[in-house]
C-alpha cells in the first residue's frame, strides 16, 4: 500500500497521524509495545518448544518506536519477512526472522547437538529453510493474534515468507509504528525475531466486545487528546484547496503572459484537492453557495490510486 492510503472508519485519527507525523506520546507507545511484547513473550515461548529437540531460549528485545518504511528498508538480503493483515489493516504486522535465528531453528528441528554453534546463513534461502522461517513467522503471528476480546484478528494463512530480491516487491504504508524485539539463543550471539505494527493497531482498544469492528467515540482509539497534547490539538493550519488545470507542455508554458486566460477541463471542478502541511488529504468538489465559493468533501485522498491513475 501506498503513504497516504486511508483505512476506511479512520478518518481524523489519519488525518492527524498524516500532519503531525508521530500518534501519542512516545513514552506511552514504548510502554504500550513493551506490555505486549511481554504478553506474547510466554505463548510464544510455548509455541517454539514444541517439536524441538532441545529447548530454544527466547528473551524480549528492544521494544521502540519506529516508522513502517523500516520495517523492510532494516531487512538484511537473507532475513525472511511476512507482512500479516487484520480486519484493521493490511499490515497489520511485519514480522522479520534474521539468517541467525533461522539457523538456530534448523538446528533444534533437525537435531543438532545443543552445544553446536549455529552459522548465520549468508545466501539465499532454500525452500526448506524458508519453509521453517514460515512455521516460525506463524507461530509469531499466532502469539501475537491472542484469542477472545483481546484478538488482533489476525488473517490465517499468512501470505509466504519473502526473502532476498522478493522483499523489494513488498509496499508498505509509511506511518507510524513500534519495533518489538526477540532475541533467540543470546550466546554466543543471538538471533532476532522483530515484529513492526502501526502505533494505530497498538492504541486500537480490544478489551471490549467488538472493539475490532467501527470505533466507537469515547474509546481509547478515538480519544485524539490521550493521544496528542491539548495545545497540539487547539493550533491552527492553513487549509489549501487546490483545482487541477491540465496539462502543458514546458513550450506552451513558457509562452504564457500577463492576462492570459486558461480554460479549465470540464471536470475540474469535480477533482480539487484540499491540502495542509504540503500533505493532501481530501478530494474535494468546488462549487458556489450564495456570494462563497465552497469545496464539498468527497472522499479522503488516496494516493494508491492516484499513482495507478498516473501510470
Amino acid at each position: 500500500m501506498a503513504d497516504g492510503a486511508p483505512v476506511p472508519g479512520r478518518g481524523g485519527n489519519d488525518i492527524l497521524e498524516r500532519l503531525l507525523g508521530d500518534t501519542g506520546e512516545p513514552d506511552l507507545i514504548i510502554e504500550s509495545a513493551r506490555n505486549l511484547g511481554e504478553r506474547t513473550l510466554k505463548p510464544l515461548r510455548a509455541a517454539m518448544g514444541e517439536g524441538m529437540s532441545h529447548p530454544i531460549s527466547i528473551d524480549l528485545g528492544e521494544a521502540d518506536m519506529a516508522r513502517m518504511k523500516q520495517a523492510i528498508g532494516d531487512a538484511g538480503p537473507h532475513d525472511a519477512v511476512v507482512v500479516a493483515a487484520s480486519a484493521n489493516s493490511p499490515d497489520a504486522l511485519v514480522i522479520r526472522v534474521d539468517p541467525l535465528a533461522i539457523a538456530v531453528f534448523i538446528n533444534a528441528l533437525f537435531g543438532a547437538e545443543p552445544d553446536a554453534e549455529p552459522q548465520a546463513i549468508d545466501r539465499d534461502l532454500s525452500p526448506l529453510e524458508r519453509e521453517v522461517a514460515g512455521l516460525v513467522v506463524q507461530q509469531v503471528a499466532t502469539a501475537f493474534n491472542g484469542f477472545g476480546q483481546r484478538a488482533l484478528q489476525v488473517s490465517f494463512p499468512l501470505p509466504p515468507v519473502q526473502s532476498g530480491e522478493g522483499l523489494q516487491k513488498i509496499a508498505l504504508r509509511d506511518g507510524p509504528a513500534v519495533k518489538i524485539e526477540f532475541l533467540v539463543e543470546a550466546q554466543p550471539e543471538a538471533g532476532r525475531i522483530v515484529v513492526v505494527m502501526p502505533q494505530r493497531i497498538l492504541l486500537r482498544p480490544r478489551e471490549e466486545p467488538g472493539a475490532d469492528g467501527p470505533e466507537q467515540p469515547g474509546g481509547r482509539g478515538d480519544d485524539w487528546s490521550a493521544r496528542f497534547s491539548e495545545e497540539v490539538m487547539r493550533s491552527k493550519v492553513k487549509l489549501q484547496a487546490t483545482m487541477p488545470l491540465g496539462r502543458m507542455s514546458l513550450g506552451a508554458i513558457a509562452r504564457l503572459k500577463q492576462g492570459q486566460t486558461i480554460a479549465l477541463a470540464p471536470n475540474a471542478t469535480a477533482q480539487a484537492t484540499l491540502a495542509s502541511k504540503d500533505k493532501t488529504l481530501f478530494v474535494c468538489e468546488f462549487g458556489r453557495l450564495g456570494q462563497n465559493y465552497t469545496v464539498r468533501i468527497k472522499s479522503p485522498w488516496n494516493t494508491e490510486e492516484e499513482l495507478i491513475d498516473g501510470l
